[in-house]
């Protein structure tokens, strides 16, 4: 029995270009620690991201944090066990910072 991995991450495999990426694809583990990430970024945003009422400007406040955790953190990684723990670590932050947008459903 063989699974996509395709399906496991938040992207597919076919567009990893990085070596991080590449690692996240080499084990299901990683992979699915991605999903977890990407789940909870999906239901911050949905609760944060919108036009602000009084000016009008786009505000995506999760995005921004995202980008810099994967620039500095994330991307920073040169093995799977550094992998490991940056999305260890980015999901209970995310879980902490971000708890009143994720509810009591999503701790």
């Amino acid at each position: 029995l063989q699974i996509d991995a395709a399906q496991g991450a938040s992207f597919d495999c076919k567009a990893a270009k990085t070596h991080v990426e590449h690692l996240i694809f080499a084990g299901p583990s990683l992979s699915k620690l991605d999903d977890q990430v990407k789940e909870l970024y999906d239901k911050i945003q949905a609760e944060t991201a919108g036009r602000d009422g009084e000016i009008g400007e786009w505000r995506d406040p999760v995005a921004k944090e995202q980008t810099q955790w994967r620039t500095t953190m994330r991307d920073r990684c040169s093995d799977a066990a550094c992998l490991k723990s940056a999305y260890v670590d980015r999901i209970a932050a995310m879980k902490k910072n971000w708890a009143e947008a994720l509810g009591p459903a999503g701790k």
